[in-house]
Formats: structure tokens, sequence, C-alpha cells
């Protein structure tokens, strides 16, 4: 079977310097990766070549088989990457940018008042974006990214600023949501509050040193 995504020698180049090079990895659905590295060893800029957000120097991205780069804007849309520092449409109230997010889809927002209550929003749902601690905050974006139900689902650091009980609801939420999907975690935190993962994949100054298969 076609791996899902694969990633076809990478290089990214800043400046005279490559911050990340010869990067090759093929993954499967119905899994949850862990890509693990240092602050500034690449995971963010590899993350963003994998989702199409920047274009790599060398190399390219297939999604089941199919080269990133060639895919029209319907198909990019079954990726999904959430970043690490994001403070969307501040002044919108919980439920008000889980509608704009259903909107900007074509989405059915009718069961945005289940999805407020599967992921324990309700006493903040009308509060202003703006006014939510960290993990808070992240919650609601990663909850907002899983409605359009993307075939890849990638985070950057989710649980920055979250506390152990919205550490354990993310993972709960993520386990059931990689059937027949991908979900791509990077941290530099080994495990910490993270769910059980499928694979490990380390990333050491831009290139990637092996792979764990659990």
């Amino acid at each position: 079977m076609e791996p899902l995504l694969r990633a076809c020698n990478l290089w990214k180049a800043r400046g005279s310097r490559w911050v990340v090079n010869e990067v090759s990895f093929s993954l499967e659905r119905s899994s949850i990766v862990h890509l693990q590295g240092a602050n500034g060893a690449g995971k963010t800029t590899l993350l963003r070549m994998i989702a199409g957000e920047m274009p790599p120097s060398k190399g390219h991205v297939e999604i089941d088989g199919v080269n990133l780069g060639l895919l029209p804007n319907e198909g990019r849309q079954r990726m999904s990457l959430v970043p690490e520092n994001l403070l969307p449409s501040a002044w919108l109230s919980v439920s008000e940018y889980l509608q704009f997010r259903a909107d900007i889809r074509s989405l059915d927002s009718a069961h945005i008042d289940e999805l407020i209550e599967e992921w324990e929003f309700t006493e903040f749902a009308q509060r202003p974006m703006a006014t939510l601690s960290n993990g808070e905050r992240r919650r609601v974006i990663i909850a907002a990214a899983m409605m359009a139900k993307p075939a890849i689902l990638i985070l950057d650091e989710p649980t920055v600023g979250m506390d152990a009980r919205q550490r354990e609801l993310l993972a709960q939420r993520l386990e059931r949501y990689k059937e027949d999907r991908l979900v791509l975690v990077a941290s530099h935190i080994e495990r910490q509050g993270l769910p059980e993962f499928t694979q490990t994949l380390t990333i050491v100054e831009g290139r990637l040193e092996g792979a764990e298969d659990k």
C-alpha cells in the first residue's frame, strides 16, 4: 500500500547554511508519529515544507504518491498544520471562531455545540480568544483544525501551555482521530503529556538521525 505521506530527500537552505538536509521518510495511515528534536533542530522548517507552506530547496513531498507541488488547492487541503505560535481573530469568542472556521471550509456548523461540549469549552465558549490561557487557546485551535477532518494533521509543539488535564484530553482526541488518518506531532519534550506514538523520528541539526518503530 502506498504511504499516505512521503518526504523525498528534502533540503532547505537559509543563507549559506542548510537548516534541513537530506531528510526522507514514509508515514502510513492510522498513525501518530512523533518528530522530536531540540529547539532550533529544524522541526518547524521541516513541518512547513511538508505542509506546502514553504518550498524545499531540493526534494519534494508526496501525498498518496502524488507530488504535493502538483496538487491543486483542494488536494492540499487534505493536510492541516497548526503552528506553535498562533493568535487568530483575537476578539472573536470561542464559538464565533469555531463558526468562522466552519464557514471558510463550507462545513456543516450544526455539530459545533457538540464539539464545544466534547472538548470541554463550555465554560469559556463566549469569551474572546484573546482572554484564554495559552493551553485553552491551543485546544480551541487544534479542535478547529480537526473539524475539517484533514487526512494529515500536523501539530507543532501542541502541548505548550497545557496543564495535565488538557494534555490528557488532547491525547484522547488524537487517538480517536488517527483512524485512517495520520497525525504528525513535533515536540522537543520527549513524550511528556503526549499520546502513544506509532513511530518516532529524531531530527538533529537539520538531519534525520533515525526512526524508532513502537
